[in-house]
């Protein structure tokens, strides 16, 4: 599960890294390229409780498999060569069917039970910011890309290697976050909000460098 969830991500969020490479073959502006990662996270943002209530009890590995089938066929559509999609069915998709044991829902999920969930202020509060850094975050990061190159002046070439640095640092701030707010959820919410905020606000201030563009990159 891991592994398909891997792929999903790095499938959805590949235009990120190459977006400056894209905009140029495709003769668009950077702004109007990232609505390659904006259109998937809007439908994305609509099917995730819209699934769970049209599937009903269906397997949920049925239901993996016939998403990282249908992420498969996207991916051929979008590629100039069908090579990584063969690899990738070969791999991953069949990697899925044969590994992943029976996971039957024990209930369906009814409309009327993601609206009750509305009515709890804890819930709406938690999804709405939930949306705010969510969004906040992608926002930035979609056009990391362009900005490293002519706001830090930092090499095209290097864009891949601070992106996996980016998200090693990422994966030690989840275990951070997680321990954090098994403590205390509000403040490490808040601390979460006010790191990315600060970023983003001393960005214009302190990436005007290599070397400043990077630190606020991991951070």
């Amino acid at each position: 599960m891991a592994v398909g969830i891997f792929s999903m991500v790095t499938a959805e969020q590949l235009p990120v890294g190459l977006l400056t490479p894209i905009s140029e073959q495709l003769g668009t502006s950077a702004g109007r390229t990232g609505l390659l990662v904006t259109v998937p996270g809007i439908v994305a943002a609509i099917a995730a409780p819209v699934i769970p209530v049209a599937v009903g009890k269906l397997d949920r590995r049925v239901l993996l498999v016939s998403l990282m089938a249908l992420m498969t066929l996207a991916s051929l559509v979008s590629v100039l060569t069908p090579d990584f999609t063969v690899l990738l069915a070969a791999r991953v998709l069949v990697a899925l069917v044969v590994l992943l044991p029976a996971l039957p829902a024990g209930e369906p999920v009814r409309p009327r039970q993601l609206a009750r969930q509305l009515r709890h202020g804890a819930v709406v509060a938690g999804a709405v910011a939930t949306f705010l850094l969510v969004t906040g975050h992608f926002a930035a990061y979609t056009f990391v890309s362009p900005v490293l190159q002519h706001l830090s002046s930092v090499h095209t070439g290097l864009t891949g290697v601070l992106l996996l640095g980016y998200g090693l640092a990422g994966i030690v701030g989840n275990f951070a976050a997680g321990t954090c707010a098994g403590r205390d959820v509000r403040r490490t919410v808040l601390g979460i909000s006010l790191g990315l905020g600060a970023v983003l606000a001393l960005f214009p201030l302190l990436g005007g460098s290599a070397i400043g563009g990077i630190t606020l990159l991991l951070l």
